[in-house]
């Protein structure tokens, strides 16, 4: 590898902050000329590792100069994802030629040197989520790599170029706004894009090796071993398997598969591989434990009070429709309520999709008497709609339902000039 072209990256904020240390010391033991970044969110850790070939690089309005409206209308999980493209930008322009991005939650077994190789005649690399059909009834299955997407987003491989910065543009552009837990609007995060960029792009390779990217949801068809003190997954190397919805709690294979419960019960290679694991991330634990145990400041409005997933989305349609910008731990909860009923609408933007239907229901709530409107309003912010709006999101459109809620805070703009 050329030390000065090639590096990797990850984005977490404090309570994964263990997780992406384990990762970069899992790297850097296995590509010696190279380099991690991890990509904070949050204010900067007290705990920062000693090694020069690891940095931290806490993300701020200079480098996302919207990061404080998304904040606010993304939960954490979704931020991250949306900033995805932008951490590759900002690699980019520090001068490296190739990137990787990796989930927190991966750990490298073998040298990345074929992903080198790759991406000297390749512009993106991905990862399918499997390589064969599920036919077992349970889950993940075909169906929920439909929902979420063909490939998994826990890495991707970039070649620094002309033809990538035109792939990071439209996905930065898309994310912007369109990074949500959605799936009744075609969305999961940052992932479910990438199943345009084989038809929108050139030079994208899809990497069906059986080593890259291992998890839960492609063990179906992966069997991992344990030869001469390294891991194979069907027979050839294991270069990094993806410990998604692990738990140092318990044996789970993950939280989010119900194919598998105790991992105990796939063999003492696999068994061996996931304890293993769990040893390097508790070293980790402590340490870092500052960060696991400090609020996440994106959640609260400037008065201590917790910012619901439905405030979120209200502020997401003022945000579109208004062209104003609100740092939420700046202002109290009814300061905001009140502030959105205040602003007026004055911008139509493309990276935002209209529904004309939407458009004309609102309109007509806006007309609705003051004393309807207002007791519709309360009604609307209760916490358990909230939770309504969370829970039925793979079934209701929950982008939607809060363009209807939103609607109750603006008046009718018939007949004003």
């Amino acid at each position: 590898m050329t030390s000065s072209r090639f590096v990797s990256f990850t984005i977490v904020n404090g309570a994964y902050y263990h997780y992406a240390l384990t990762l970069a010391q899992s790297y850097l033991d296995n590509n010696p000329e190279s380099l991690f970044y991890v990509f904070y969110l949050g204010e900067e850790p007290t705990y920062i590792p000693d090694s020069a070939r690891t940095i931290v690089k806490v993300v701020d309005e200079e480098m996302i100069n919207d990061l404080k409206s998304r904040a606010f209308y993304y939960e954490i999980t979704e931020l991250s994802t949306s900033i995805k493209p932008n951490c590759f930008r900002y690699l980019g322009e520090l001068g490296f030629k190739k990137i990787i991005y990796l989930d927190p939650d991966i750990f490298i077994y073998k040298s990345l040197e074929n992903i080198d190789n790759l991406l000297e005649n390749q512009n993106i690399i991905i990862t399918p989520h499997s390589t064969e059909p599920i036919y077992d009834g349970l889950l993940p299955d075909d169906l929920s790599f439909l929902r979420s997407g063909s490939y998994n987003l826990g890495f991707i491989a970039i070649r620094w170029n002309d033809k990538t910065k035109l792939f990071i543009d439209w996905w930065m552009s898309r994310l912007r706004y369109n990074a949500f837990n959605a799936f009744s609007k075609g969305m999961f995060t940052d992932q479910k894009w990438i199943d345009l960029i084989p038809g929108f792009f050139d030079g994208v390779y899809i990497l069906k090796d059986n080593g890259y990217n291992v998890a839960y949801w492609n063990l179906h068809g992966r069997k991992i071993e344990l030869e001469d003190g390294e891991f194979k997954s069907n027979g050839g190397p294991l270069y990094f398997f993806h410990f998604s919805g692990i738990s140092l709690n318990n044996n789970l294979v993950s939280k989010y598969s119900t194919r598998y419960s105790s991992y105990y019960d796939l063999g003492i290679d696999i068994t061996i591989l996931f304890e293993r694991y769990k040893a390097k991330l508790l070293e980790n634990y402590g340490i870092t434990e500052s960060q696991r145990k400090s609020q996440n400041s994106y959640n609260y409005f400037g008065d201590g009070e917790l910012i619901s997933e439905l405030d979120r989305l209200i502020y997401l349609n003022y945000n579109v429709y208004s062209g104003q910008c609100i740092d939420a731990s700046k202002i109290t909860r009814k300061e905001f309520y009140r502030l959105i009923q205040s602003t007026p609408e004055n911008r139509v933007s493309c990276e935002f999709t209209y529904d004309p239907r939407l458009g004309r229901i609102s309109q007509q709530i806006s007309r609705l008497p003051a004393p309807v409107k207002s007791i519709a309003r309360s009604l609307s912010t209760m916490n358990w709609v909230s939770k309504i709006v969370s829970l039925t999101n793979n079934s209701v459109n929950k982008i939607n339902t809060s363009q209807i809620i939103y609607a109750l805070y603006k008046e009718s703009n018939e007949g004003n000039a």
